[in-house]
């Protein structure tokens, strides 16, 4: 039976490792990791975008918007206000996606989304 995968781990510069695929006609699947101690130290503290708390992030216009109207909103009116507002309307439903799974938004139903009493306050 022949083998179908072989996983070894080494460390090898990514110059000699392209010569040596650009010398040979093979076929390769490279997958490459960090270990975990690079992984940390790389990492930066600052917030996502999607948690972004600013006077004028798209985050707190949608959770402003469904305060003010305290009734069910539109995704519609939610991107207007976003485009409006200089934002991108595609990275709305990314937002409503942070909300909703943060409970500070419910859906109430096809594309309609009220605040809840946790996004109130």
């Amino acid at each position: 039976m022949p083998i179908k995968m072989l996983k070894v781990s080494f460390n090898i510069s990514v110059e000699s490792l392209l010569k040596a695929v650009a010398a040979e006609n093979v076929g390769m699947d490279i997958q490459a990791y960090q270990s975990a101690v690079e992984r940390i130290d790389t990492v930066d503290e600052a917030p996502l975008m999607l948690e972004d708390n600013s006077a004028m992030s798209l985050r707190e216009l949608v959770l402003e918007r469904l305060r003010h109207t305290g009734k069910p909103t539109k995704l519609a009116d939610l991107r207007a206000l976003a485009e409006n507002n200089g934002h991108n309307p595609k990275s709305l439903s990314n937002v409503i996606y942070i909300l909703c799974v943060k409970k500070l938004v419910n859906r109430t139903g096809a594309a309609t989304y009220r605040i809840t009493k946790r996004g109130m306050v």
